[in-house]
């Protein structure tokens, strides 16, 4: 299946590593222009060298910064379209709030979730939607968590309970909002991917319940049909079909690749 993703702009936030890194790898191997970011520039340039080397696209820039303020967005954006001439392709992704229960969360804390998780999504979309209503085409896709349709159980994520859900509902707004122009708006929810996140949260769990990590994650499999946990590119590849031209009717929606586990029909 041909996805035309030749010679797109990808923007990809939190693209150094784990899944964001995994769906920048196939973008530039369907050809697109790919933006890797992050907050280290060290990690950044060696997420550009080995996507270079590993698919051979030269089409790949590396843009280090903070992209959960207006400031940073702007200026990562500002970079590219000095490269390119525009951004075809968002994608939101940005790490996670801290694991707390309500009690012990303060009220900064809050606002911080707020802010990596909500407001990183507006200035995103904000930067980006001119360009794509000008070429009348344009994908905006945001990497979230099944939290957002089935919240945490195992570990007193309260903050992500409640942002995530805020994420998708902005997300199912503007899908109303910019059908019109060409623009797809979609959200990817991921369940237990082999990412370094992952293991934290294994570890954390491991601390509060006085087990071993490893007893944590077969615990964990055991609530998933595929009794396994997926893997980077497996989640990343159906991000990079919702960007793709075959999916052109696709908009509004929330898909979870999470190997069976959310019980919710939809």
């Amino acid at each position: 299946m041909n996805l035309g993703l030749k010679n797109k702009v990808a923007f990809v936030s939190g693209s150094s590593k784990g899944m964001g890194k995994a769906a920048a790898m196939i973008f530039a191997e369907e050809g697109a222009r790919v933006v890797i970011t992050g907050r280290g520039k060290e990690a950044v340039n060696k997420t550009v060298e080995e996507i270079m080397m590993s698919t051979g696209n030269t089409e790949i820039i590396g843009i280090a910064g903070d992209l959960t303020s207006k400031e940073g967005v702007q200026s990562a954006i500002r970079q590219v379209v000095d490269k390119w001439g525009t951004v075809d392709i968002a994608i939101s992704n940005v790490y996670g709030p801290q694991a707390e229960g309500f009690e012990t969360v303060s009220e900064s804390e809050w606002y911080e979730a707020y802010q990596q998780q909500v407001m990183h999504v507006v200035y995103l979309t904000s930067e980006v939607i001119p360009y794509m209503k000008k070429n009348r085409w344009g994908r905006l896709i945001n990497i979230n968590s099944i939290s957002a349709k089935e919240p945490h159980r195992e570990l007193p994520l309260v903050t992500a309970n409640v942002v995530r859900p805020a994420v998708a509902g902005l997300q199912k707004s503007l899908a109303f909002e910019l059908a019109p122009y060409g623009i797809t708006v979609n959200t990817v929810l991921p369940g237990s991917i082999e990412t370094e996140r992952i293991k934290e949260y294994a570890r954390s769990r491991a601390k509060i319940k006085g087990v071993s990590s490893e007893e944590v994650q077969i615990g964990s499999w055991a609530k998933i049909p595929m009794n396994r946990v997926g893997t980077p590119r497996e989640f990343s590849s159906v991000v990079v079909f919702l960007a793709s031209e075959p999916a052109a009717y696709v908009t509004g929606v929330s898909i979870q690749v999470d190997g069976g586990r959310v019980r919710s029909l939809f």
